[in-house]
């Protein structure tokens, strides 16, 4: 009776946590499927590279509304990247910087990023990814689609434009958990963003 018993107990945890990995994958997979960020990363983390860096960024975040009106693709067409590898190497060329930049689009894994009124949880996103150089120094993200790309991003607060498109592209119980607005968002964040470290 005691070896049932345990047995029991082996198997509802069992299915417990094949249940928890599933509804995990599938959020996840909401929240990552509604965005599209930006990663910068710096040739070197020299005052002067970062600067550089910096600068690239301003130039990126000021192309995208001209390159891309209807909002940014997860997937690039080759004329899209060109024109943003031509936003970031006019930056190199008038700062002297003496390397190139290069421009490529994929699934990359970033940490939890909370802004004023969102929290995106640790795991894979589409993602712009733009390597300054040797891609050897510290790097700058944000979200290019919904717009949230600020000169800080730490500040940004989403607008109600940003919101109705993410929420859409989300759907209710994604968008709710990234934005704390129901009473259990704040514990299922942490849940996901303990999942999306175990899955790096």
């Amino acid at each position: 009776m005691k070896r049932k018993i345990f047995l029991r107990c082996i198997i509802g945890v069992f299915l417990a946590a094949v249940l928890a990995v599933g509804v995990c994958e599938q959020v996840m997979g909401d929240i990552s499927s509604g965005v599209v960020r930006l990663h910068i990363i710096a040739n070197s983390d020299t005052e002067y590279d970062q600067s550089v860096k910096l600068a690239v960024r301003d130039s990126i975040i000021a192309a995208q509304y001209r390159i891309f009106p209807d909002g940014v693709p997860k997937n690039l067409t080759y004329e899209q990247r060109e024109l943003l590898t031509q936003a970031a190497e006019g930056v190199l060329r008038n700062k002297g910087a003496g390397y190139g930049a290069k421009v490529e689009t994929g699934k990359f894994y970033f940490p939890t990023k909370k802004y004023e009124n969102i929290t995106l949880p640790a795991g894979q996103y589409d993602a712009v990814r733009v390597v300054l150089g040797e891609g050897a120094g510290q790097n700058w993200w944000c979200v290019m689609y919904p717009p949230l790309c600020f000169t800080d991003c730490a500040v940004g607060s989403m607008g109600e434009k940003s919101k109705n498109i993410l929420e859409e592209e989300m759907g209710k119980t994604a968008y709710e958990i990234v934005s704390e607005e129901s009473f259990h968002a704040v514990p299922a964040l942490k849940i996901l963003e303990l999942w999306g470290k175990v899955k790096k």
